[in-house]
């Protein structure tokens, strides 16, 4: 049925971009090399979905590595009496994120 639609229709309205790679390059082969001016890509919620997912995935991270910094902190501050500013905690360079007060 599919096929006689897309050979009835004025346009193929595609769903997102990365079902239309599909669907020019495996599904409906023939069809896109034929007439590929009937094929257009649309762009439409699941790319604003997946887009969604993603930014709250980040923000999931971003809540756990400000979490642990807050431990890291705490546990830096009671084992060695250092105040190290939160927020701003990069673990890949702490060494850099607090002083020691050296005595002369």
């Amino acid at each position: 049925m599919t096929r006689f639609a897309i050979v009835g229709s004025k346009s193929v309205n595609e769903v997102s971009k990365k079902y239309s790679d599909i669907i020019r390059n495996e599904t409906f082969k023939d069809f896109y090399e034929l007439i590929p001016e009937k094929f257009n890509n649309k762009t439409n919620v699941l790319e604003l979905l997946e887009f969604v997912n993603d930014c709250n995935f980040v923000r999931q991270i971003h809540k756990v590595k400000l979490k642990n910094k807050k431990r890291l902190a705490k546990i830096v501050e009671k084992d060695f009496g250092v105040t190290v500013n939160r927020s701003g905690l990069k673990l890949r360079n702490i060494s850099e994120s607090f002083t020691y007060n050296e005595k002369p």
